[in-house]
């Protein structure tokens, strides 16, 4: 994990609620985990020797142990918060784990010399990963294997066509709706849909809110430009004409909150050949409308950590401050209207 990945789930309040969460967003994670465990060849009975990259909460360790009770497992996490609650949720079985905390691009160090792993696991952990830091990982894991060792990866990938992706997606969103079941207005139907803008059949993009999070080298300018910006929750569609909110990103030294303004020109930047997840990115220009009047950031929104309590402050921290990377993001008409109020 990078070191803004360690650092966003290694806050105890954060991820005290990690494992909700990813049943709500993530609605396959138990198939997939089942499935990497039914194709293992191993014997029940075996004595096997296994390390898990991200041990998280201990979910995908936990279920591994019960599948092969003679077995023992290293457990990886750059995050101490993590490491606390997989103790927590694993409890007896935690006598067959040795837990480490450290970053997996540093494997040689954290695990034991070659040839004596018969599996090593992951799941949502390594795509956190940038391309080459992937590489250097599974090159590691290879050396660790005894032969005919076993590496299993569930974890998240884009599909090989924008049709099936959009069909993945829209599976994927069915299944976070059906989950939350409209218990808070944060999570319903419209705004999941809004959020992840996965259209029905026939439906028609309509104008939506935006917020980005970035390094801001004058907050006062009358224009800002972002090249090549990350989007998530609906950021890539974007289009000139917009509203769009401008956070001056903490980690880069900003304030937080520091202007509103109109979005002058939008330009999709096109995939890399060859490789095949990517994060869509944006190139956009915006005028400045306004200049905000009250501190507003990562300080403010920390506290609201209930991810399903429907308030607007919650959704801006889910998005933005959930996780420490810089992001150009949709959000909510509710959001929208509670930002204005800075201004």
């Amino acid at each position: 994990m990078t070191e803004r990945s360690i650092a966003a789930y290694d806050v105890s309040q954060r991820v005290k609620t990690y494992d909700a969460d990813m049943e709500l967003m993530h609605p396959n994670r138990s198939k997939m985990v089942q499935i990497a465990l039914e194709v293992l060849p191993f014997p029940k009975a075996a004595a096997l020797q296994a390390i898990e990259l991200g041990i998280g909460t201990g979910y995908f360790t936990e279920r591994f142990l019960n599948n092969f009770p003679n077995s023992r497992v290293l457990g990886i996490d750059g995050a101490q918060a993590m490491i606390e609650l997989a103790k927590a949720r694993l409890t007896s079985l935690a006598a067959r784990v040795e837990f480490v905390i450290g970053d997996f691009r540093n494997l040689r160090e954290l695990a034991p010399g070659a040839g004596t792993i018969d599996i090593v696991f992951s799941a949502y952990a390594l795509h956190h990963l940038s391309r080459p830091d992937k590489k250097t990982v599974l090159r590691r894991v290879v050396e660790l294997l005894v032969p005919g060792g076993w590496f299993v990866n569930a974890d998240l990938i884009v599909a090989g066509s924008p049709e099936l992706e959009s069909h993945l997606q829209e599976i994927r969103v069915t299944g976070i709706v059906e989950r939350a079941a409209g218990s808070a207005k944060f999570w319903s139907e419209k705004c999941l849909r809004a959020l992840a803008r996965i259209p029905r059949a026939g439906e028609r993009r309509t104008k939506m809110t935006f917020a980005i999070k970035a390094a801001v080298s004058d907050p006062r300018a009358r224009t800002f430009a972002f090249t090549a910006q990350k989007t998530m929750y609906g950021g890539k569609h974007i289009a000139r004409g917009d509203i769009i909110f401008v956070f001056a990103s903490e980690n880069e030294g900003g304030p937080g909150l520091v202007a509103s303004g109109v979005v002058t020109s939008a330009k999709a930047i096109a995939r890399k050949r060859g490789v095949a997840r990517q994060t869509p990115r944006v190139s956009i220009t915006i005028k400045r409308s306004a200049i905000v009047k009250r501190p507003f950031g990562r300080s403010e929104l920390k506290r609201f950590c209930d991810w399903n309590d429907g308030r607007p402050e919650t959704e801006l921290n889910f998005k933005f401050y959930r996780q420490a990377t810089n992001k150009l993001a949709g959000i909510s008409n509710e959001a929208a209207a509670f930002l204005r109020g800075f201004f």
